[in-house]
């Protein structure tokens, strides 16, 4: 018997793991999608076959959580690679799908979901919050990371987040490791809503709190390495308490979107509202403590730049946070970031100006909040074109760097969730509780199509494309279509 299949055999009795051995995985390509939005730089360009167009969308297929496994809800964007779909659940499943056909490959439940708390007044995702990030995979080492909250006390409310690497071929643990960003004090009220990210062998891990920011809690980013050459947590702080006395929040969590990875390797992430009110109403005076801002960290988790908005203390105390939105890399050198004050900031992603003004602001997003990431259209060294989630509707934006930094929307319509762009149209999924809607557009924002997919119970749904299909995750099933054509 090969290691392989022994190691797989020893962990289906211990974590409950079911496999059909899948072919072997190619190697990584570009209509891989193994990240969030596709990319390092979450362009959310997919890569399918040249010529060929999405007619109807009518299902190649559809999986559905299989029937005595209750209480399950997809909220991370599924992934795709080398012929395999795979999807987390929010009681600690893992599924791995054939991309052809979506018969099921392996499943695997890598431990007890912590239950979210029974008062009524913390958070929206119920009754489990065990995995509600999106993954990421490593093609170079055939592993799929994912972020579970592991329950640790019979009552299923104190948990240890803990990082799995999983075989892909699988599902096997081959890495297992704690990774809560205060050690030996897990935190109830706190969140890992971020897509995972991976960057010079590190995993990023990005965390908050849940809605209605009931607790106490910090936001903190934290890596690790993908293998066993280090144990080491790296973790950065946001409102640290060194700063202000009592001070809070600050979360990342950015619609579910992963941390962008710089031309440098380094990570750009948005920060949310910190709960610092000494000085509000207004907000005048505040003492910055890295919250409602941009920063650039790096892989270890060094603070190297920042970004402050000069509303920065009203924003903090009215819940106006920066980071609904994910930091968005254009190639003119450029980050757009929104947020909730309906402002798009303009920066020069090597030197995102700390406390100065921005190189340019624009207004977006004007009837809501932007909701994850955009979608990358077009782009040139002096223009991007992007698709940008409000919750208002999607936003088709033009963003200039010359002959001076300048953002103008062009169009609006009303798809709320983040976009991707797939055989030169749009995908974006309208959330609801009862009856979701997957929609097509043109990027001209006319509405090409459109299909119900059942309840979606994540605010932040996102598709994902390669290997010849499109994949839309609803709260218990997965929906695939293929284009037609040459």
């Amino acid at each position: 018997m090969g290691r392989l299949l022994r190691r797989t055999l020893l962990a289906s009795a211990a974590v409950g793991l079911s496999v059909v051995l899948a072919a072997p995985l190619a190697g990584a390509k570009a209509s891989d999608w193994t990240t969030y939005h596709h990319d390092d730089q979450r362009t959310a360009d997919a890569v399918m076959a040249p010529g060929k167009t999405f007619t109807s969308f009518t299902p190649a297929w559809t999986w559905h959580i299989p029937q005595g496994i209750s209480a399950q809800t997809l909220y991370g964007e599924p992934l795709i690679a080398g012929g395999v779909v795979y999807v987390a659940s929010n009681s600690n499943w893992v599924y791995a799908l054939s991309a052809s056909s979506g018969k099921l490959l392996w499943q695997v439940r890598v431990g007890p979901p912590e239950h979210s708390q029974g008062n009524g007044v913390c958070g929206d995702i119920r009754p489990y919050l065990g995995i509600v990030s999106t993954p990421v995979i490593d093609l170079s080492r055939q592993e799929l990371f994912v972020v579970a909250a592991i329950a640790t006390d019979t009552d299923h409310r104190i948990p240890v987040r803990t990082l799995f690497g999983l075989n892909l071929q699988t599902g096997a643990i081959e890495l297992s490791r704690d990774v809560e960003p205060q050690p030996g004090s897990p935190n109830p009220y706190l969140l890992q809503r971020a897509a995972l990210a991976e960057v010079d062998n590190q995993i990023v891990i990005g965390f908050g709190g849940n809605d209605g920011d009931c607790g106490n809690y910090h936001g903190w980013l934290v890596s690790t390495a993908a293998d066993s050459s280090s144990t080491a947590v790296h973790r950065y702080k946001v409102t640290s308490d060194k700063v202000n006395p009592g001070d809070d929040g600050g979360a990342i969590w950015m619609g579910g979107a992963a941390p962008t990875i710089d031309t440098s390797g380094n990570l750009l992430v948005a920060t949310g509202n910190s709960n610092w009110y000494q000085d509000c109403p207004s907000g005048v005076g505040a003492p910055f403590d890295d919250s409602d801002s941009v920063l650039s960290l790096s892989p270890t988790m060094g603070l190297l730049d920042y970004f402050e908005p000069s509303s920065f203390g009203y924003d903090n105390c009215h819940d106006l946070d920066l980071g609904s939105g994910a930091p968005q890399l254009l190639e003119a050198g450029l980050v757009l970031q929104i947020g909730k004050t309906h402002v798009g900031y303009l920066l020069h992603a090597d030197n995102l100006g700390h406390a100065t003004a921005p190189a340019g602001s624009f207004t977006v997003c004007s009837g809501g909040q932007d909701n994850g990431a955009a979608a990358i259209i077009s782009q040139t060294a002096t223009q991007s074109v992007l698709a940008v989630p409000c919750s208002s509707g999607l936003e088709k934006v033009t963003i200039s760097s010359s002959p001076s930094v300048s953002g103008s929307v062009n169009w609006t319509v009303s798809s709320t969730g983040p976009p991707i762009l797939a055989e030169g149209d749009l995908f974006a999924i309208e959330p609801s509780t009862s009856n979701s809607t997957l929609v097509e557009l043109s990027p001209s924002g006319t509405i090409v199509r459109q299909r119900q997919i059942g309840p979606v119970m994540n605010h932040f749904a996102t598709p994902a494309a390669g290997d010849g299909i499109l994949v839309a995750a609803a709260s218990g099933e997965v929906f695939a279509f293929k284009p037609t054509g040459p």
